[in-house]
Formats: C-alpha cells, structure tokens, sequence
C-alpha cells in the first residue's frame, strides 16, 4: 500500500541524490566491499567437502562440446539436476582447469551481482509498497540491506566454498527474475518483454538450484503487499495468470527433482531425523534459534551442525523459537490491521525461502549457514527499515543521513572483519574441518572428514585418531569403519583392516568406496576371486567412478580374463580422459592380446599426460620391441631408467633389447662376408 506522506525536509539530502547516481553509489560501495572482504578467499584451496566430486573429479566439466553440454542437461536417476551449476563450473574449467583461485573468483563475482541485483529489485518493491514519494528513504534502506548482504559472515559460506556456486547463481537468476517481474508491474504499466525475460531467468534460476521453487509466491506476495487489498484472494483472482508459468515450471523442476535424486547414490530425499517427524521439527526449531543467534551474533558459524534433539518445549532453544515466531506473527497482525503490509513481506520472505530447507521433506542437512543466503534478506530488510525509522525519530533532522551512514559504516566494518577471518577458515580442508571441532568436539563428521585429510598427507597415526573418535561417538558410522580400514590398510595391517571393511558394509550394504576398499585390500592378499566381486559391486553401485573401473579391470587380467577387463579399462579413461594409469593398463592388455598397434597407442597417450610415468615408457619398449623396432625400444628403456634408475624390468628389458640389436647386427655382418 502507497503512502501519501509528504517528502520532508528531514529528507533533502537523500533525495539530492539522483536515482543514476544512488544506484553508481551502490555499485561501487558493493564492489569495493566484496573485493575487500572476499579478497583473502580467493587464495582458498579445493576442500575435501564436495569440492572434488563436483569439480576435480566430474568428467562432465572438462568440455564444452554440444555433446557433454546435451549430457549436463539431461536428467539421470540418482544425481543432482542443477545444470547451470555444472555448466558454470565447465566454463571455469575452460579457463582455469582446476587451479581454485578462478573458481573462488566465479563465486565472488556472482556474490557481488547478486547484492547489486538486491538493490534494483529492493529499491522497485519499496516504491511499489511504500510509496514513490518516499523514493530516497526506499533507495537508502535497499542499500543498506545490500550492503548487509555482501558483507554478512552468515553468507561466507555460499561465497568461500566452492561446492555452494549453486547459492551465487540461484541468487543472480532469482533476484533477476524477481526484478523484472516488478518491472513489468511498475505504475500498472505491463510490458511483456520484462515479463517474458523474467520467465526465462526464472526457468535458469530453477536450472541452478531447487530451491527457486520459492519464487512464484514470493511474487505474489509482493503483489499482495503493493495492493490495498486485506483480502488475500481478491488479489490472486486479479493476478492469477501472471503466476500460472512460474507455477508450472516450479511443478516440472518438482517432477524432474524427485525423480532423478529419490533413486541410488545421490539420493537427496531422506528419512525424518530419527525416524520421527516431531525430532525433525524439534531440530528445526532448534536450528530457528542458530539462525536468528547467527544473523545477530555471528560468532559460533560452523560449516557442518551436530544436530542434537530434546523433545521439551522448555528447552531454551525451542522455547525460543515458539516465542520469537509467535511475537513475529503478532506484529504481522497488528501491522496488517492498520494496514501496513511491510512487515508481513519482510517477514514471510524469510520463511518463504526458508521453506525448501524446512524439512517438511527431509533432506540429507538439517542446519546449514548457506540456506539462509536468500532468506537472510527478508530480516537485513527489516533491520534496515527499523534502523531507518529510528534514525528518522531520533536524531536532528540535518543529521540523519550522516548518523545512518555512520551506524552503517560500524556495522559494516565489524561484519566485514568476521568475514575475512571466516574466510580463513575455509583456506583448507585442515583448517575447515578443525575450526569446525573447535566449535563441536562432538562433531563426528568434522571428525571424519579431518582424518580423512590427514591420512591423504600420510599422517595415518593422526587421521586414525580422528577416525576412532567418530566411532566412539558413533559406533555404526559406516563412512569411519571405512576410512579406518583403508588407513589401516595402508600402513599394510590388513587383517585388521579387512573387518572394518565388512562392517561398513553390514551397516551399508550399498557403499561402494567401501567395496571398492575391500576388493583392494583383497587382491593384496591374492584372494582375486572375492576381490573382483566386490570391484563388480562397487562398478554397479559406482558407474561412474573411473578407479573403480580400472581397479576391477585390474582384478580381471591378473585372473586371466583379459577380454572382459578390456571394456572396463575403455570405460575409466572415457570417464576420466587424463587418467595415464588407466590408459597404460589398457594398452598392457591389448598387448597381451596381441594388439601391438592399439597398444603403443594407447601407452602414447598415458606419456602425453604423463611424460615422467617410468612403467608406460618400459611397457612401451616392450611393444616396439615385440614389432622389432629394437632402436625404439631401447630408447623407451633408457627413457624409463633415467626417470627411474633402480626399475629393474626396464634394465633387464634394455639388456635383452641391446643382445637382440647385436645379435642382428652379427647376422647382417655374416651374411655381407658371404
């Protein structure tokens, strides 16, 4: 609803501001924060924490070919959908292959935009709800909720981690979409290409993350709130076919979401916490409480929440949650009856978005920082609203521009500074996942995933200290009986390491690492035929994981079925074209089918990617050798002992290659003389 009230003097000093020069303001304060604040990031290695599996080692980033681009956006059971998401992080990978600084900088940018996207479409909402001729009150209160937004620690999360672009790409199409939507219904004045536009950003935001499902009511809710209307249906009546294409394609991102992630591996749909709908909404109303505590007091965040339960109503953090919701909805009324609505958005706006991660469906994380990269802004709106309303009240009319800008500028400044030492906690996968315990000693995961770090630095004895940890406070951790082992497994104890094998997978049947951990420690102790069982498990469960291919191709040769670990070997490399293992040990087994040409072919390209790999240059002789090029051959022999000068196969090969010449060379002579 409009306001008539009547531009004051209280208010010269930001209406002297020209919309063009408000909104050049806003870009540079925005940009200058982000490279302030995010500037530190930008040196932050990859993470142990789906930074791989969703871009050091997806196949599907390392082209951009009609092809793979086709596959990136066709659905597959039992994988995420979000393939604006994979396609930004191929496009990364054409620039910058896999060193993380430009994909930390992607994030940036995209964090960047999307706090300007905020202002435009902030500023177009509080003219259309508050009035146009509060117009320099409106542009001041969506900067400083764009500010908040840039600067917010709360949002390091979603801009620091590489694994969360989906939260930067989800907020530029959607407060994009959302912009033009506002656009088109500006003065009544609707233009179809805003609206057509902001169909098509919306299908990209849907394209970039789920979680964009929130949108069509968020539309209506800012409808609702523009319109004198108290009643809520008579503005759905009027509006009714402006949502219908937003409603659909929200419907059909459902459809295609249930259905390729409810199935196999990458099943995101979960059971309730415990089994039990009320531990779920126990734990929501505890997480209510983190999330209010952590917009406030960002002192505690923590990239992974030990998701504890009480079922009291008189646990402080649930009687917390119920009272806040209940006074929030109090003011909502009281508000609506007196006929403002800006509360009611700035409110619902945060519980609106908020609903995808509610768990009304559970999904796999109860409690995140990043989900509150979009909801977060319906509270900076409020805030800024409040601080602008006390200001005004408060403080000499002249003044009241420089005593915002100066609150502003402190708060900004303190949020800021959180930002950059949380920036520093996610440098690494070692300081991410020990500030993570330093928060929660409790933090199984935390646990796990640290000595899953350290055990990958060879620090076994460390990481295996962090793995019983996990254990101990969760014995039938499946994941932690598995690390377990294959440290265990490494240091070459591998009776002990084969039962954590078995229990992982008596706890989880269908968990293929675990699998593929047993085949290995299996074959190292020549029980080949058990091993390329549990490598066939493990290539079932894992289709796509290019060891295990190799792995169970490797199983399958040393007993002698060459034939069937030819297609396997095929597989990994078209899986993971710079895999030079692989492509050697394709090339062993065609040699050993007497396929010498595919063969050298094959040990070619495992040197292209790998020059210095000492093996294929010895598998290599041998092949030119068996076609007789001895000179060739002699030369890969040399090539392999100066990489390697203790590889005894490759001096004894050089040695046989060298009688072979000679020999030769004594007939030639023979035959001349005669």
């Amino acid at each position: 609803m409009r306001s008539n009230t009547r531009r004051t003097d209280s208010s010269i000093s930001l209406y002297s501001f020209t919309e063009k020069k408000f909104f050049l303001l806003t870009v540079y304060c925005v940009l200058l924060l982000v490279i302030l604040v995010y500037a530190n990031s930008l040196q932050n290695d990859f993470t142990n924490w789906d930074d791989r599996s969703l871009v050091v080692e997806d196949p599907a980033i390392r082209s951009l070919s009609f092809g793979n681009l086709r596959e990136i956006f066709t659905p597959r059971p039992g994988k995420t959908y979000q393939p604006v998401r994979v396609l930004s992080y191929a496009i990364d990978y054409h620039f910058w292959k896999l060193n993380p600084v430009g994909y930390h900088l992607g994030n940036t940018i995209l964090h960047g935009l999307s706090a300007i996207l905020l202002y435009l479409l902030l500023t177009g909402v509080l003219n259309q709800i508050r009035g146009e001729d509060e117009v320099g009150s409106n542009r001041m209160i969506s900067f400083i909720t764009a500010v908040l937004f840039t600067v917010h620690p709360v949002n390091v999360e979603a801009v620091a981690w590489i694994a969360s672009r989906k939260y930067g790409l989800l907020s530029f199409f959607y407060f994009l979409s959302f912009f033009l939507f506002v656009k088109d219904s500006e003065e009544g004045k609707y233009r179809s290409m805003y609206y057509i536009f902001s169909i098509i950003t919306y299908v990209l935001a849907l394209l970039s993350s789920p979680f964009s499902v929130t949108l069509p009511a968020m539309l209506y809710l800012y409808d609702y709130c523009r319109k004198p209307e108290i009643n809520f249906l008579s503005v759905l009546k009027e509006r009714f076919l402006y949502y219908i294409p937003y409603v659909l394609l929200s419907i059909a991102q459902s459809v295609i979401i249930m259905q390729v992630v409810s199935v196999g591996r990458g099943a995101a749909v979960k059971g309730h916490y415990h089994n039990n709908p009320l531990a779920t909404l126990a734990v929501m109303l505890s997480a209510f409480y983190g999330y209010i505590r952590n917009l406030f007091l960002p002192l505690w965040l923590n990239n992974w929440y030990v998701e504890n339960v009480s079922f009291t109503l008189y646990h402080y953090k649930i009687a917390f949650s119920v009272i806040t919701i209940l006074a929030l909805i109090a003011v909502v009324l009281v508000r609506l009856r007196s006929g403002k609505k800006l509360a009611l958005f700035c409110f619902a706006w945060f519980f609106i978005t908020l609903l995808p991660v509610s768990n009304i469906i559970p999904i796999s994380t109860k409690i995140a920082d990043r989900y509150l990269y979009l909801p977060a802004v319906g509270l900076f709106l409020w805030f800024s609203l409040i601080l602008y309303s006390l200001t005004n009240t408060l403080f000499p009319k002249k003044g009241k521009t420089l005593i915002i800008f100066t609150i502003v500028a402190f708060l900004v400044s303190s949020l800021s500074y959180l930002s950059m030492q949380r920036n520093k906690v996610w440098a690494n996968t070692i300081t991410l996942w020990t500030d993570s315990i330093d928060k929660q000693a409790d933090n199984r995961t935390a646990h796990l995933n640290l000595g899953q770090a350290l055990s990958e630095q060879g620090k076994l004895n460390e990481a295996m200290i962090h793995f019983r940890e996990a254990l101990r406070l969760s014995p039938n951790y499946a994941e932690a009986h598995n690390n377990l082992g294959s440290a265990l497994a490494q240091q070459g104890k591998l009776e002990l390491a084969i039962p954590h094998f078995y229990t992982a997978l008596k706890i989880l049947p269908d968990f293929a690492e675990a699998h593929n951990n047993l085949a290995v420690a299996l074959a190292r102790q020549g029980r080949l035929e058990e091993a390329a069982k549990h490598y066939s498990e493990a290539a079932r469960l894992y289709p796509d994981s290019a060891e295990v291919h190799n792995n169970l191709a490797v199983a399958l040769v040393s007993l002698g079925r060459v034939d069937e670990a030819v297609p396997h070997y095929l597989r990994a490399v078209e899986l993971k074209p710079d895999y030079a293992e692989a492509y050697n040990n394709l090339g062993n087994a065609l040699a050993q089918q007497g396929k010498l040409d595919q063969a050298i072919a094959y040990y070619s390209k495992a040197l292209e990617i790998k020059p210095n790999y000492a093996k294929a240059h010895n598998n290599l002789g041998v092949a030119w050798a068996r076609l007789g090029e001895l000179d060739k051959a002699i030369a890969r022999f040399n090539q392999a002992l100066q990489l390697q000068p203790d590889y005894e196969q490759a001096r004894n090969n050089l040695g046989i290659a060298l009688q072979d010449q000679a020999r030769i060379v004594e007939q030639l002579d023979s035959t001349s003389k005669q």
